[in-house]
């Protein structure tokens, strides 16, 4: 996972805690840490009690699930991105010369070929695939069924907003 991933997943992560699980905040920065180094591991149910083994119970609980749902995510979406883009690029591109070369004439034209608008945006069919994908994931990593879809309203909030 790259640099630029992990605090993207990170970013995200930090305010699916922010609003489900406050109370962890304090460790995040070093629960994302041991995540990040190996994040398909999921934590043996025996040790959900004390995911992390340092004696501190379940209050750790909701940080690799908050990363883990993030990053599974980012993967749907970049998958969903790069269909788009196939659609998009011939469009995208001549956009961007287009914006280049204006760019080049008239100092004040928009930076971006699309006017600031963008070209992808999430469909309501892909927020359900999120909302589930993002629900399971919790689940996985110990969640009960209720913080799970707690969590994922969370980050869905997020997605859908900006």
């Amino acid at each position: 996972m790259t640099t630029e991933l992990k605090r993207l997943v990170r970013v995200a992560a930090h305010g699916v805690v922010a609003d489900t699980a406050a109370e962890e905040l304090p460790l995040f920065d070093d629960i994302a840490d041991q995540y990040f180094v190996d994040p398909d591991q999921v934590p043996d149910p025996a040790d959900r009690n004390d995911p992390l083994g340092f004696g501190m119970g379940t209050i750790v609980a909701a940080t690799p699930a908050a990363l883990a749902m993030v990053y599974a995510t980012v993967n749907f979406l970049r998958a969903e991105l790069l269909k788009s883009m196939r659609d998009v690029s011939a469009e995208w591109i001549h956009a961007q010369l287009e914006s280049l070369i204006k760019k080049s004439v008239d100092k004040n034209a928009p930076a971006s070929g699309d006017g600031g608008k963008g070209f992808i945006s999430i469909t309501r069919e892909q927020l359900i695939v999120i909302e589930r994908l993002a629900k399971q994931e919790a689940i996985r990593f110990g969640m009960d069924n209720e913080l799970a879809a707690k969590m994922a309203r969370s980050l869905l909030g997020s997605l859908a907003t900006k």
